[in-house]
């Protein structure tokens, strides 16, 4: 019986390493927007170094250019990808309080290199003067490639209009 037990316990340990080593490209794809929001995101009392990381880490997640079109936005455009690092960076500085948090993800690969995914997104943010509060889901298509490194880069953010007031 003890023999049963250790291969079953065996059988387990195998199947997570695997799940863990195999990830399926989708799950690769909806870690990196896991990965972005959580870069964008911003505690309360968030300090420079912190700060710094999350955008350091932004910058690997993104294209070498990258395309906007989001409503609202006053950069949409496609720019380089450390422009946008800094329009994040200079963004965030004027709030206290920032939450991306991913609901949803679907992708459709339309190439081993090549993906668009919609998105949707709650975001809440407060800002420092507390004057301009923000809370809504968004829903966003994102153009993802695949870079040198086999990580899903993304290449267009652009907002969708299902989700409407």
């Amino acid at each position: 019986m003890k023999k049963y037990i250790e291969i079953g316990f065996a059988v387990v340990v195998l199947a997570c390493i695997l799940y863990y080593v195999c990830q399926s490209e989708t799950r690769k794809v909806r870690k990196q927007f896991l990965a972005i929001a959580n870069a964008v995101s911003k505690p309360s009392g968030e300090g420079n170094i912190a700060m710094g990381v999350k955008m350091a880490t932004l910058s690997n997640l993104l294209n070498d250019s990258v395309l906007i079109s989001i409503k609202d936005f006053p950069f949409n455009s496609e720019m380089p990808a450390d422009e946008l690092v800094s329009l994040a960076t200079r963004g965030r500085s004027y709030f206290d309080y920032m939450e991306i948090t991913i609901l949803d993800v679907e992708t459709e690969f339309t190439s081993k290199t090549t993906a668009v995914s919609r998105c949707a997104v709650k975001v809440r943010t407060r800002s420092r003067t507390g004057d301009y509060n923000y809370d809504e889901v968004r829903e966003f298509t994102s153009d993802l490639v695949k870079g040198e490194n086999k990580k899903w880069l993304f290449a267009s953010f652009k907002q969708d209009e299902l989700l409407k007031k």
